[in-house]
């Protein structure tokens, strides 16, 4: 007997193994088992399928197959056909290897379970309703949503990153006993007595982040998923790659979980969903009274608005300010000879960073830090500070209002513990006159008010990034949400008639011409964008491959794999901190299995490595 096994490793394919006679009575897909792989003696597989030797056509080598060393589970601990469809769809969609895939569902199961796993119901369970709630009050999720479904479901309630969750911990009036946490704050051991519970029914109520989208979870299962348009959401640093939102709705289809979005706005994407039998439940939704300065006209730190800020805090007003970046500066440079401060190791421009007090140089690129010098080391001025990060603007002011409660929070929390513990007392407390920070602010979890917002925004973005509008537009909404009745919201830009700004007025309209562009231009959800990186460590010979496959996309050939647009970069880049050389491309395609398998082959053929990002 023979079982086809798939190792957690980076390849796309299965492998044959011997059963031995002692564990035919009690191997069967969906076990894991210990064999010897590669050059490793004990490695950890999943056997997706039992075969008779008679059942396999190619018999070459059959008799050298290795043995299966040890059966570690009794019974599977997924249910085999919905893993493997939800593991395919992750594999096909987002472009990674099969094995990776299921490394991400076996990464922190026990070997050992200390509880007996819960059978699976056999009773066919009515599907529920999806819904998008869209509301500015955050207490909605606790009071109302929750409450209504922890009766009869386990909760998975997901937030774009720890902070979000964290804040949202601090309000739950839960018991602590009855529910858990998993994110990455989690020790390994935690994580593992959390899956535990999992499989033996026992959690009904738990705070994740996108990870969590991989655990085994129970028949009953609900996920809310909150701040649905957060761009957190996205996993595209390494592979397996996967939409943390998108992949929860495959999860839902599957596995038959109703599925609970929570957001202070919405997108046009989820306004089309609406046709799949998504529910919207949309408060009336408006922004707070904006009012737009030009940041190069009117300066955030200039003395008239320094005055203003003091009239505020003289009235008790309580103020939020929220920067697009955390840096004490974000350019340093000698206003003599033009010098910019510059990393040695990748020549990215460095930023300067106040930690506990001590400023340094940082790179925000490979995060290689120094100490701050603020003399040029080639004509011995004294070097200017360029930009207003949160820092710099915490800096000043609690330098200049000494008497008042001036905190910050930004980005760091999430990875320096004391920044975190922090960031949670001042939330708890909720004495504060003013709170600066960047837009992990921007949670509709956090549960505080003020009287007026001072946002400054910089509007970045590339030529192919369609949901630029409405993230900024998520953006202004729950600022908005955080901000008193009849409050003002004071936005700083270098781009003061940014279209954007007109559409705030009259939200409901922008998102119906929004759906129209989509539309006519061909952009998700009505097609597919994937931005392609073909890399090589020999940069002619990718040049010239490059070259080749430009003149290879003709009509026929969009024809045939059902492309729509492909715009290629000419340019060859060296990736910095590399060896490898990269070219990249854009492509709209409407369906993206076959050409995504035509990539595959063109990788293996070429001996190229190719990357692919969905947009």
């Amino acid at each position: 007997m023979i079982a086809e096994i798939l190792f957690p490793v980076a390849l796309d394919k299965t492998f044959y193994y011997k059963i031995p006679q002692s564990l035919e009575k009690d191997i069967k897909p969906g076990l894991r088992i210990y064999a010897s792989f590669a050059n490793r003696k004990k490695v950890l597989g999943y056997v997706v399928f039992l075969k008779n030797e008679s059942d396999i056509t190619d018999l070459t080598g059959i008799s050298e197959l290795k043995e299966i060393d040890t059966i570690i589970d009794s019974k599977p601990l997924f249910i085999l056909e919905k893993l493997l469809e939800i593991s395919d769809f992750i594999s096909k969609r987002w472009f990674s290897p099969s094995g990776l895939v299921l490394a991400n569902f076996l990464r922190y199961l026990p070997l050992k379970l200390s509880s007996q796993v819960k059978e699976e119901s056999k009773k066919e369970s009515v599907k529920e309703n999806n819904r998008f709630i869209v509301s500015k009050n955050p207490s909605i999720l606790q009071k109302e949503l929750l409450s209504e479904y922890i009766k009869d479901h386990s909760v998975i309630i997901f937030f774009p990153n720890i902070f979000s969750m964290e804040v949202f911990d601090i309000n739950l009036t839960l018991n602590k006993e009855l529910y858990k946490k998993y994110s990455s704050n989690q020790t390994q051991k935690e994580r593992k007595e959390i899956v535990d519970l999992l499989l033996s029914g026992n959690i009904k109520l738990l705070l994740t982040t996108k990870s969590g989208c991989f655990l085994p979870f129970p028949d009953n299962t609900v996920f809310f998923i909150t701040e649905p348009l957060n761009s957190s959401y996205r996993q595209f640093d390494q592979h397996p790659y996967y939409e943390t939102v998108e992949l929860l709705f495959k999860i839902s289809e599957v596995m038959n979980y109703p599925v609970i979005l929570f957001s202070t706005s919405i997108s046009p994407f989820f306004l089309e969903k609406e046709k799949d039998g998504l529910r919207i439940e949309m408060d009336d939704i408006k922004p707070a009274n904006i009012e737009i300065r030009d940041i190069i006209k009117k300066p955030v730190l200039s003395e008239t608005n320094i005055t203003e800020i003091k009239k505020l805090l003289d009235e008790n007003k309580k103020i939020l300010i929220v920067s697009y970046s955390k840096y004490s500066a974000s350019i340093i440079s000698c206003p003599v000879c033009g010098w910019i401060k510059r990393c040695p190791k990748c020549n990215s421009v460095m930023k300067a960073e106040t930690v506990d007090g001590i400023k340094k140089y940082i790179c925000g690129y490979c995060n290689y830090n120094e100490d701050y010098i603020n003399i040029c080391p080639k004509c011995y001025n004294v070097l200017q500070e360029k930009g207003v990060g949160s820092q710099r603007i915490y800096e000043t002011l609690s330098s200049i209002f000494i008497d008042k409660k001036i905190y910050e929070i930004d980005g760091r929390c999430i990875y320096i513990k004391s920044l975190f513990d922090r960031a949670m007392d001042i939330i708890k407390n909720k004495d504060y006159d003013i709170i600066i920070g960047t837009d992990i602010l921007l949670t509709s979890t956090l549960e505080l008010k003020f009287d007026t917002g001072i946002f400054i925004v910089y509007e970045r973005h590339n030529d192919f990034d369609y949901t630029y509008s409405e993230k900024f537009i998520d953006k202004f909404l729950t600022f908005s949400s955080l901000l008193n009745e009849n409050s003002k919201l004071i936005v700083y830009t270098y781009n003061p008639e940014n279209y954007i700004f007109n559409t705030l007025s009259d939200i409901n309209a922008y998102l119906s011409s929004e759906i129209e562009l989509r539309k006519n231009f061909n952009y998700p959800p009505f097609a597919y964008l994937f931005q392609i990186e073909i890399k090589s460590t020999d940069k002619k010979r990718l040049k010239e491959l490059i070259n080749k496959f430009i003149e290879s996309v003709d009509e026929n050939f969009k024809a045939r794999y059902e492309i729509i647009e492909y715009i290629p970069n000419l340019k060859i880049r060296k990736i910095r901190n590399s060896k490898y050389y990269t070219h990249k491309a854009w492509i709209k395609i409407k369906n993206y299995n076959n050409f995504f398998n035509y990539l595959k082959r063109y990788s293996v053929e070429n001996k190229v490595t190719v990357d692919v990002i969905s947009y």
